[in-house]
This record gives structure tokens, C-alpha cells and sequence, in this order.
């Protein structure tokens, strides 16, 4: 993963993870990278400062090393036990898509390091995590709605054929008289406001 600097133009830094790089996202001041890998059902974090890769996660062995190894089984998806990877805005969670067993893990990111906690079910393979306005809801490229602090699926995206809608390009926006007022990002980082707030104790309070 190389990191270049904007302004120059120039590359400045590579980050070498212990495999081939899959989805990504960076916390709310891109001093760190949480990154999915072919053949890991997880992900690595690095410093982006130092270039180092300074965690690997790997989701407990029994929920999917042994049907990864399996030869005579075939996984939906990208070709990788996780492809898919986002932060709640304020940090508190990372969600991590499990194409083996079609869900999604979700971790503690409030102490040092995350910490597996719980997992949910997709209707289908998820291959992308949007979080929506104000972190409520998060959209699977499944198609699933998910409530973000149940963890339940409270909806799904149809077509105008009432077929389930997949597609890793959602977004949420918010319109007022006609005009575009609020949206998200495609990628689930951080969110600066949403992480003080958190830190401070609050509730998470961005309007951006």
C-alpha cells in the first residue's frame, strides 16, 4: 500500500502487509489503517506515520479456518474470507464482512487493541459497509439495512422488480426542498466530531 503526499503529487511511504490488500479504511485522522487480506478472515492495522503494520486480528480459528481450507467448498464474494471493512463514526466498533459464513464480525475498538465481541447474518454475501448519516444505519452491499447499536436488519434495498438490490456504491443522503444537504461516504472512517464527542462521553451529535 503505497502512501503519497497530495500537495507534491509524490509517494512517501509503503506499507507492506502480510498479503495482498483487500478493502481499507483509515481512522478519523489517518494516522492508522485497518485493512482486509487475501486469506484472513480479519484484518492487519498499520501506523501510517511509521509505515509499519503494528497488529494482525484474526476472527476466532473455529469460525472459519477449516472451511477456508476446504478445498471442496466454494465461497460467494471476492475470492477472500473478508472483503469489506468500516468504522462506526465515533470508533467505537469495527465491522468486518465474514464471506465464509455470510455475516458480519464485529469488534470493541474502545481499548488498546479490537476485540471480537459479537456477529450478525446477511441475507447474502456482503461485500462492502457504508455507514449512514450520524452512524444509525449501516448499508451492505447485500442489500441489507442494519440498525447499527442492535445489530438488526430492519431493511432491505429492492429494485423496482422487488428484487434485492446488491451494489458496494450506496450512499445515504439527506435532501431539504429539493436540494442536497447531507451525505456520507462510500467508506466507513471515522468521523473526527463523532470520536471527540465519544471520547467526552456524549452521544454522537455530527451534522456534517
Amino acid at each position: 500500500m503505497t502512501v503519497g503526499d497530495v500537495p507534491s503529487m509524490k509517494a512517501i511511504r509503503t506499507i507492506t502487509f502480510s498479503d495482498h490488500v483487500r478493502p481499507f479504511v483509515i481512522n478519523h485522522d489517518a494516522t492508522r489503517v485497518y485493512a482486509n487480506l487475501n486469506n484472513l478472515l480479519g484484518f492487519e492495522i498499520a501506523d501510517v506515520k511509521t509505515g509499519e503494520v503494528i497488529r494482525r486480528i484474526e476472527a476466532p480459528a473455529e469460525l472459519w479456518k477449516a472451511k477456508w481450507g476446504d478445498v471442496n467448498q466454494h465461497f460467494f464474494g471476492h475470492g477472500c474470507p473478508s472483503h469489506g471493512i468500516a468504522l462506526t463514526p465515533d470508533e467505537s466498533e469495527i465491522w468486518v464482512v465474514d464471506n465464509i459464513n455470510y455475516g458480519v464480525l464485529v469488534y470493541d475498538n474502545t481499548g488498546e487493541w479490537p476485540v471480537f465481541k459479537s456477529s450478525f447474518p446477511t441475507t447474502a454475501s456482503a461485500d462492502w459497509i457504508t455507514m449512514g448519516l450520524d452512524g444509525r444505519y449501516a448499508l451492505l452491499s447485500s442489500g441489507d439495512v442494519v440498525e447499527v447499536k442492535t445489530k438488526k436488519l430492519v431493511a432491505q434495498m429492492k429494485d423496482e422488480y422487488g428484487k434485492p438490490m446488491h451494489s458496494e456504491k450506496f450512499l445515504e443522503m439527506s435532501f431539504s426542498n429539493g436540494q442536497l444537504v447531507r451525505t456520507v461516504s462510500q467508506f466507513g472512517e471515522g468521523i473526527p466530531s463523532a470520536v471527540q464527542s465519544r471520547l467526552a462521553g456524549g452521544l454522537l451529535t455530527n451534522k456534517k
